[in-house]
Formats: structure tokens, sequence, C-alpha cells
């Protein structure tokens, strides 16, 4: 195969473009910002301020990918560190057991990554980046309901308009894309969409950082449904501290410092305020408002154009609280990568590779989803059941305060690691629900 084209060089595109590098002679990555070389961030990507999590099973297809850019990261400046021992999570109103847990972390701001994948990314001898271009429309060829995607047409501030053609047409151009449109302009029905809303509001702000013994992050949540608050604060390069304070349901953090801080005093634990309170920030808080979980199912569709696929946050975009979005769309770039190597096949690319990430989207859907069904003021469908699963996650959270196996499990699960059934093990099971040793005493929450 000859051409592909990437729409979006966020880290979906950027995944992406490296998947295809291994299947086409050339791979061209459109992209509507001008994409400086630097680690700031820009106008496409307004969650790029925020914190943002990316789970080993992720990190684990890009360095596959991209081999030896962990060990870069990390001499970049990324923070290593281990998912249990060097992070503190309060939860349900405990703090986890702190032991490492063998799941390791790296810790960056999101421009930071993303400017560092994308320049191993363009390094690919047949990978091209077309930064500060618009994409108007898919080209198609063929009768309405049975069409091939042939290309794009695009245009910037330069040139006119110009058509692109290629073999294949892959949109990663995030939650608020075009491909619905495009889809209608062609003459198919949008596909079906499942939403869960949830009203989340995030203000974040960098501090000054002197790097010392203890956790490099820490993840405070207030428990639902009466708690509405949650805070995170990650070390990032260059010796920062990243804060992020979330409200959930129509909770909003304060923009303006003074207010930042004090929002972060009301958490149930002090570790992300004491930081707040005593770091000296480096910028002034940022705002970002996600309304809603979105799933698109273009699974279902019965008709869909060939030469053409969704993914990333144009597939599905998840509540960032969990940081399960970059990891997802490393591991649709990997079912790509599969389904492409797949010499013969019955049904077409785009009906194998919908079937292959619907899979892996699910456990991930239904576990977040779930969680933010605790709230009564959240919207969208409540599965059957969820009332009893999400009472036994709750006591799964209490017991990972005092048994490190239990925690670990968790952390597994959380990190995809492992599948939500090993959470049901027998003796797992037994764990959560034995009851609390009488001589246990959350530390932080007496640490205040």
């Amino acid at each position: 195969m000859s051409h592909a084209i990437v729409l979006g060089a966020g880290m979906a595109g950027l995944f992406n473009a490296a998947v295809l590098a291994r299947h086409f002679t050339r791979v061209t990555v459109i992209e509507r910002d001008l994409l400086e070389d630097t680690s700031e961030a820009r106008k496409g990507v307004p969650q790029g301020r925020h914190v943002h999590g990316f789970w080993r099973r992720g990190m684990r297809v890009v360095e596959e990918l991209l081999p030896g850019v962990r060990a870069e990261l990390e001499h970049s400046g990324a923070v290593p560190g281990d998912c249990g021992s060097d992070f503190l999570w309060h939860q349900f109103g405990v703090t986890k057991v702190r032991e490492a847990a063998g799941i390791p972390a790296l810790l960056a701001t999101r421009p930071h990554l993303e400017a560092f994948v994308r320049r191993r990314v363009a390094a690919l001898d047949n990978v091209h980046l077309k930064p500060g271009t618009r994409v108007l429309q898919l080209m198609a060829d063929g009768v309405p309901g049975q069409r091939t995607v042939r290309g794009v047409k695009v245009a910037n501030e330069t040139q006119a308009e110009q058509h692109i053609e290629a073999d294949l047409v892959v949109d990663a151009t995030g939650r608020a894309g075009f491909a619905t449109q495009w889809l209608e302009e062609l003459g198919y029905t949008p596909p079906a969409e499942s939403k869960v809303r949830i009203d989340l509001t995030y203000v974040t702000c960098l501090f000054h950082r002197k790097p010392k013994p203890g956790p490099i992050a820490y993840v405070v949540v207030t428990t639902p449904p009466e708690g509405k608050r949650a805070g995170v604060a990650f070390a990032v390069e260059g010796d920062r501290w990243l804060i992020s304070l979330l409200g959930f349901m129509g909770e909003e953090p304060p923009q303006d410092l003074p207010g930042f801080i004090a929002y972060a005093r009301s958490l149930p634990v002090p570790n992300v305020y004491d930081i707040a309170a005593s770091c000296e920030p480096t910028c002034t808080p940022a705002r970002f408002k996600f309304p809603q979980n979105l799933r698109r199912h273009y699974e279902r569709m019965q008709r869909f154009p060939g030469g053409f696929l969704v993914t990333g946050d144009a597939l599905t975009s998840f509540n960032p609280t969990y940081g399960q979005g970059m990891t997802v769309a490393a591991l649709e770039a990997e079912a790509l990568d599969k389904e492409l190597s797949r010499r013969a096949a019955l049904r077409p690319l785009h009906a194998r590779f919908f079937r292959r990430t619907a899979k892996i989207i699910d456990v991930p859907w239904s576990l977040r989803t779930g969680d933010d069904l605790r709230y009564p003021e959240a919207t969208g469908r409540r599965p059957i059941g969820i009332d009893i699963m999400n009472a036994y996650a709750t006591r799964l959270h209490q017991a990972s305060a005092y048994d490190a196996r239990v925690c670990q499990a968790f952390l597994k699960v959380a990190s995809f690691e492992a599948l939500p059934p090993s959470l049901f093990a027998p003796s797992i099971i037994w764990r959560v629900l034995r009851p609390r040793p009488t001589h246990f005493t959350d530390v932080t929450l007496s640490s205040r």
C-alpha cells in the first residue's frame, strides 16, 4: 500500500502514524495547529494544560513502536516512580497502603510528552507532518451507501484548496472532530452514541518543586455522591508540580490563585493544599470543562465507507479524571497494527478494526461510567446491578487502605494490566469483605 493520511497530530494521531509507517510507503499527518517545536500547550488540545495519566500498558505499546522512548523521556526530565509506593491515593474516605505494586509510572506534562513523541514520529523516514492545514471534507468515489474514501480536501492560509489522495484515512481529530458530519455528507447515518453527563470542570496550575523523598503524585477524591471535589498533584519535568483541581456535577474550582488554594484546602486530606500553599506558582490557573463521557458506536453501523477509520477521542472520550484516554488510544493503534498485518480477511478493515476496538473500550467505559453514575445527577443509562457493583467497589477501595494485595489488584485493573474479573477472585473477595482490622488507623487523615 502506498499512502495513508492521519487527521490530527495529537497523541492518538501520532500513535497511528507510527503504526501506519510500518505498512504504507508514505504517511501524511494533517494538523490544524502550526506545531511549534516546544513543550507548550496548543490551541487544538484544550485539555493539554491539565494532569494526564499514561498507564504502563499504553507506554509498552509506544515503546514497541518507538524503541527507547521511555528512557529518553526520563532523561528529558519526566519523573519515574511506582504507582503503589510513590503515589498517595485517597479515595472513599481512606488512603491506600503505600507499597510497591510493580507498576511503573512516568510523569510529565501532556505538552512535553506530546512534543517528544511527535519528534520521534516525525523522524521516521516515511512520515510527513503537514501542520497549519484544515481538512474540509473527505473525498470518496462510489454510489451512496457503497463509497470508498480516496483522500481529503484541505486548505491552509497560503494555498488554495488541495486534494490529497490516499489509500486509507484515519480520523484522530478528537472529540470535536467532524467525522459524523463527513459521513452524513457521503450519505451515511451517523453512529449511535452513548453518553454519561458529569459536568466536570478542571482548573490547573504549575508550581515550583524542590525534589525530596516522598510521593511523586497525590490523588485525592472526595466520596460520591455527596463529595464532588478532587485534587491531583503530579511531579513533572522542570522540577515542577502540576496541580489540577476538579469539580463534578457543576462544582467549579476558582480560577484565581487564592480561590484555587482555598479549594485545595477543602479536600479531605491536606497534601494537595500543602503543595499549593507552600510553593510558588509558575503560571496563572487554566480552566477546562468536560460535559460528558461520549462513545460513538461505529462497530454497530451496518454501512460504512471503505478506506476510512475513526480512533482516539473521536471514537470514545472518557472522563479525564481516570487518565484512560492516551492508553486506550495506544491500544487502538496496536489493534490497527494487528489488523493491517492480516494478509487475508473476509471482512473489510473498518469492520474488523471497530469490532476489535469496541472490546478494548468496553472495560474502561463500563468501569468509569459506573463510577460517574454514583452521582444521582449524572445522566445516562444505568446498567442492571450497578448499585451492587459500586457497593463492592467501595468496599474494595476501603480494604486497599490496609491490605496491600487488594491495593495491588485495584492498581493492576486501573492500569490495564489485569481485567476486572480478577477483582472477584475468591482470595480478593475474602479480603474485601472481611472486617476492617481493629488496629488500623488512616495515618494521612490523622496527620492534618
